[in-house]
């Protein structure tokens, strides 16, 4: 997955929401699961993400 957009103010929710997903719909996950899901997604090369400016 790639999300291109502010890194200021949209990579920080899209971050958020991803790990929210992940506990939602993992039986048992925690904020430290999702984490560490997360941090395996970027290792993998399965994350990654773009700033886009505006002119």
């Amino acid at each position: 997955m790639y999300v291109c957009g502010d890194g200021r103010l949209m990579a920080p929710g899209m971050r958020e929401a991803l790990r929210t997903l992940y506990r939602d719909r993992t039986p048992g996950a925690d904020a430290t699961a999702a984490g560490a899901w997360f941090d395996e997604l970027i290792a993998a090369g399965r994350y990654g993400e773009g700033g886009c400016a505006a002119g």
